[in-house]
């Protein structure tokens, strides 16, 4: 029992003391922050700009930074999904062809321009080179898709019959559903 007592305040202590930490970090980071804007809107008060316009500058978000850093994540996941879905088809056995070399290919073309998005910072970046890392995700979407259906092919070999069949099965049972509602034997 005393034990279990002993782990319990040691978890809350440990708890307690990294809430502290947490708004220690908090309150610093919101000061300097805070500091910041007060100076440039004190600069902006002395050069006579009090506009909306100006102020909202003053305040301002860098927004790039956050699209920026979504483009290369969103870059990454996708090129990480399509390299791993073709490891998998060829594991399977699956005839993947070129896509292994298609998918060492757009590897190095995802982490080539991951640097240079890298490289030129938050702000830096502009639109055709983000539109660019959006082509780049959409090859690679592209790519996991086609490999996943060699994947399945090579899983399930009777795979298209076996969709088409459902497919018709579903489609004769709704139509006769349909039927019988419209000569008025299924309740609404």
């Amino acid at each position: 029992m005393a034990k279990v007592l002993l782990e319990m305040t040691a978890v809350f202590v440990g708890v307690i003391a990294a809430l502290f930490v947490f708004a220690g970090a908090t309150y610093f980071w919101a000061r300097r922050r805070l500091r910041r804007v007060a100076t440039r809107l004190i600069r902006r008060a002395g050069g006579g700009d009090l506009s909306v316009g100006g102020v909202v500058t003053t305040l301002r978000i860098n927004r790039h930074g956050v699209s920026t850093g979504l483009a290369r994540r969103r870059l990454q996941i996708d090129v990480q999904g399509a390299v791993s879905a073709v490891h998998e088809a060829e594991r399977a056995g699956a005839p993947v062809g070129e896509l292994g070399s298609l998918a060492a290919e757009l590897e190095l073309a995802a982490h080539a321009l991951d640097q240079a998005m890298a490289s030129m910072g938050t702000a830096g970046v502009t639109p055709v080179v983000l539109s660019r890392a959006r082509e780049l995700s959409s090859s690679a979407r592209a790519l996991r898709h086609r490999a996943e259906e060699l994947l399945v092919s090579a899983a399930v070999p009777g795979h298209q019959a076996l969709v088409a069949s459902i497919g018709t099965a579903n489609q004769s049972s709704t139509a006769r559903r349909v039927a019988r509602a419209r000569r008025g034997l299924l309740p609404r």
